[in-house]
């Protein structure tokens, strides 16, 4: 039964990791909806020893920033790898264990005693392991391109790439241990730049190129766009991160290079936009939910870039440091990648297992309105949060506590309240997709399945 797994140019391994990563994906959304929840009622929910806000807390950066990105990644690899380069993935035995191993370091990480942990809340050892692992499946990605049955590789192959490269760099900074305060700031500002903007954006452009052409029937409206597009977020998100930590230990030339870069970004956004509207414009196909996803996934990219390109302005960034501005944009480019997988999910069930998809317009009209819903949540609080601590400040009063702390949450309360029920419609979207796949997949009408051309080299 084991050996079957790995015929069919591994569509089975693309299976397991379709809906592994789909669990992934209801996961981090209702981690989500219970961090949000002890923001609004901390005294209502349950703080016993098993179950309080910093565990909801640890298990929510642990689906979102970790597991949903590593299953992601590997499903991709696994489904896109074959159909790009026209040959079975390499060494796609040895890769399959490495990715399941990959998945047992965020699912174990929380239940280490927490005096074991790295700032980044990754048990030392395993952090380690993680680096190792992620390089290897690298190395298999890359080996898989180089041998390629294909003249040349599509554009989404090197995001993909790059993607995977970023990710592994961001495991290497996670077991670096560091003790100073502005060692750790640029440590993590790294970590998210490598992890979040690339690691997961990257994911979200190689969805999204792959969609707009596969999918939907377009034409690459232009090569060149598509690599100014990689080129330029390579270069640039990197020192994005460093300027949210204005004010701090940070060297001013560090925080001024991160500013200019900020608004660099502008360049690769123009490029990617004009590129993928006209290639999605020249489609021929019936616009379904495939081309519905895809267009939130464009969405929430382009924002996250945006919120990047605004809080790099000069007059905006004291008031949008050390603030949830900051999650805002992780949780656009976490969105984004959502919006793609489900995109693919969608396209790729009738292709993997000759049943067709079948999905409500509830689930992804309430999927669009609550993601988009926490986002600006999490953007106008930090607005206003930062508007009163810096009026706290220049009046010398304390925001931390107290009756500061009581205007602070006067004024911020109702965007924590916008954000829980953005996360409750998100919830409520990603569980009825869960349930219309697994109805798609035991009941679903019959369709033919994809029929892959070119060679098949062992595994």
């Amino acid at each position: 039964m084991i050996k079957r797994l790995f015929d069919n140019r591994g569509n089975s391994i693309s299976i397991i990791f379709l809906f592994v990563s789909l669990i992934s994906l209801f996961g981090m959304a209702l981690f989500l909806f219970l961090a949000e929840m002890y923001n609004i009622f901390p005294k209502s929910l349950p703080s016993g020893r098993f179950l309080n806000s910093n565990i909801v807390n640890t298990f929510e950066i642990m689906t979102r920033d970790f597991l949903l990105i590593y299953t992601s990644v590997f499903f991709l690899s696994f489904y896109l790898v074959p159909r790009l380069t026209g040959k079975t993935f390499t060494g796609l035995k040895p890769a399959t264990a490495i990715a399941g191993l990959t998945l047992g370091v965020p699912l174990l990480s929380p239940f280490f005693p927490y005096e074991s942990k790295n700032s980044f809340g990754i048990e030392s050892n395993l952090s380690v392991i993680l680096m190792s692992i992620l390089l290897l499946f690298t190395l298999f990605t890359a080996i898989s391109f180089i041998r390629r049955a294909e003249e040349s590789l599509f554009i989404s192959g090197y995001f993909l790439l790059a993607s995977l490269i970023s990710l592994t760099a961001a495991a290497y900074s996670v077991q670096i241990d560091l003790r100073t305060t502005a060692d750790l700031t640029i440590l993590s500002s790294f970590f998210t730049s490598s992890q979040i903007y690339i690691g997961s954006g990257f994911s979200s452009l190689c969805i999204i190129f792959f969609l707009a052409t596969k999918s939907i029937g377009g034409t690459l409206e232009n090569k060149s766009l598509a690599s100014i597009t990689l080129w330029g977020y390579l270069f640039l998100f990197p020192w994005v991160g460093f300027q949210f930590y204005y004010g701090t230990f940070l060297p001013n030339w560090l925080e001024n290079i991160s500013i200019y870069m900020s608004l660099g970004l502008i360049v690769p956004l123009l490029a990617f936009l004009s590129n993928i509207i006209k290639t999605i414009q020249s489609s021929i196909e019936e616009k379904g939910t495939t081309y519905k996803y895809l267009n939130y996934s464009i969405f929430f990219f382009t924002l996250g870039n945006l919120l990047i390109i605004v809080g790099g302005v000069p007059s905006i960034i004291p008031l949008v440091s050390f603030t949830v501005w900051g999650e805002a944009i992780t949780l656009s480019f976490i969105f984004s990648l959502t919006s793609g997988l489900l995109g693919i999910y969608s396209y790729s069930i009738p292709k993997l297992m000759g049943k067709a998809f079948t999905n409500d317009r509830f689930s992804h009209n309430i999927y669009i309105f609550g993601s988009a819903l926490v986002v600006f949540s999490f953007a106008a609080n930090g607005i206003v949060s930062g508007y009163v601590w810096t009026a706290g400040a220049n009046a010398g009063t304390f925001t931390t506590f107290g009756e500061g702390y009581q205007i602070l949450w006067g004024a911020t309360s109702q965007f924590y309240s916008l954000s829980a029920f953005g996360s409750a419609l998100l919830l409520t979207s990603i569980g009825s997709f869960l349930l219309n796949t697994l109805r798609s997949v035991t009941s679903g009408e019959i369709v033919a399945q994809e029929v892959l051309k070119g060679t098949n080299n062992n595994g």
